[in-house]
């Protein structure tokens, strides 16, 4: 992937309107002339180039406090072509707070779908799935999947309140506590967008919806249980990314992979034990990153003063990268919760390692590569993660080897052998030590602590595989 492809899928906002066919009655009740422009834009989304839902006001110019006008071609007032926004007077507003009900952003496309025929409905869902690529027209869900909707409509309805000082204490709880999936945002670049109002509302609802359960709001807590406390900000997201029949209708890029790889973990949180599983939102992640050249060699050459557009086209790399990562780490999990064998191939599997946290925050966009299968550099710029990966992938084979009804000695010894390679292949930053202990406990307390998490998981880690190889050689 090339930095000028990458350099398209930017943490900046970067939505085009898109153009949709209007009922014949709506437009000649609007009473004006054909626009030649986007008609369903107004003009503060037209000018920025955002997609925008047609109502007055649009959610766009609502969330920004801006004036919300719809003009034609030559400037005459027109009537907004989207006329099935509930009343804005329902909803709590307050020019002093400025909270944002983000109900009135996600409820457009539903009502709109429950008002159109079901021919009419048939035409609009037909145009959406022609316009991405054929990697995402997936088939009609299963009853069972999340995606289904087999909510109720009152749950689905239901409005979710995220004001500000929400949006804040959920946002850094996200990156304070939700590990590993938060190692797939690059934290400084979503708070710069954040605070220009240029994080996607579906990727910030799947990021409240990981740290809801960890809020002490009492109209949060008040929803049992905790697994639970997140499912209004998750299916808000489902119905901004998916429509009534379960397909992908928003754009293909780093955000929506993000999202997906967010609403795959609460979807392994949130549903009951024994529940059926779902590989939906993994499987949909997995092709838009790899629609993203995800395995594309880096052609990135190291300069000593990199421009702008270079840095952030490593960081989306290194984004796409992770999410992949931490795809792969919850495979493990679920391989080892539920006995079964690991989904991914081993060419899957030769795709970089994560570089480490320091040179990910900072955009440190020259480091030297690290591969699960090749020996690790005893260097400070050594991936955490990557340690990470490459331990928990010996721990996921070693409990097949033991869970087989005969136990190969000989394996589980070489296995062990391999744990205590990496052990001693460990950087000195990395070792268990008293005063590695103190620095990686201070880093514990802020929100830029993949590191740490990775610290305290490689002490732990080899002590518990140690006793399962002494149980199964007794």
């Amino acid at each position: 992937m090339d930095a000028s492809s990458a350099a398209a899928f930017s943490f900046q906002p970067n939505y085009v309107p898109q153009a949709r066919e209007e009922d014949p009655e709506k437009s000649a009740a609007s009473k004006g002339p054909k626009r030649k422009r986007l008609a369903k834009a107004c003009d503060a989304c037209h000018k920025s180039k955002r997609r925008c839902d047609g109502t007055a006001p649009c959610s766009n110019c609502y969330f920004a406090s801006k004036p919300c006008n719809y003009t034609d071609a030559s400037g005459r007032p027109v009537a907004a072509p989207n006329t099935g926004k509930p009343d804005a007077s329902k909803a709590p507003r307050s020019s002093a707070s400025r909270s944002k009900t983000y109900s009135e952003d996600d409820e457009p496309r539903a009502s709109t779908s429950r008002e159109l025929p079901n021919g009419e409905r048939r035409q609009v869902r037909k145009r959406v799935k022609n316009h991405w690529p054929n990697i995402l027209q997936t088939q009609e869900i299963s009853p069972e999947s999340p995606i289904s909707r087999d909510d109720s409509p009152q749950d689905r309805a239901a409005p979710v309140m995220l004001d500000h000082a929400l949006t804040r204490e959920l946002t850094n709880l996200f990156f304070t506590h939700c590990h590993p999936v938060r190692a797939i945002i690059h934290k400084p670049s979503f708070s710069a967008s954040l605070s220009h109002n240029g994080v996607p509302s579906h990727l910030l609802f799947a990021i409240c919806a990981l740290a809801a359960p960890l809020s002490r709001q009492p109209h949060l807590r008040s929803t049992a249980p905790p697994r639970l406390r997140g499912k209004l900000f998750a299916n808000a997201v489902d119905s901004q990314l998916f429509d009534r029949s379960g397909h992908l209708i928003s754009d293909p890029n780093l955000f929506t992979a993000q999202t997906l790889c967010l609403l795959m973990v609460h979807d392994l949180i949130a549903k009951d034990a024994g529940g059926p599983a779902n590989s939906r939102y993994r499987d949909l992640a997995l092709q838009i990153i790899q629609t993203l050249g995800v395995h594309n060699v880096d052609n990135v050459a190291s300069a000593p003063a990199p421009t702008p557009d270079v840095i952030q086209a490593s960081i989306e790399r290194e984004c796409l990268r992770r999410i992949f990562w931490v795809i792969h780490i919850m495979d493990l999990q679920v391989a080892l919760y539920n006995q079964r064998p690991l989904p991914s191939s081993e060419a899957q599997l030769r795709l970089r390692l994560p570089v480490d946290e320091t040179s990910f925050e900072l955009a440190v966009h020259s480091t030297s590569p690290e591969y699960l299968y090749s020996p690790s550099a005893r260097t400070h710029c050594v991936s955490e993660l990557g340690h990470f990966i490459r331990f928990f992938s010996l721990v996921a084979h070693a409990e097949q080897i033991i869970n087989r009804s005969e136990t190969n000695l000989g394996t589980l010894a070489e296995l062990e052998k391999r744990g205590e390679e990496w052990v001693s292949n460990l950087p000195d930053n990395l070792h268990f030590s008293e005063q590695n202990l103190q620095v990686q406990q201070s880093m514990f307390e802020t929100s830029s602590n993949t590191g740490a998490w990775c610290f305290l998981l490689h002490a732990c880690i080899p002590c518990w595989l140690h006793a399962r190889f002494a149980c199964c050689q007794k």
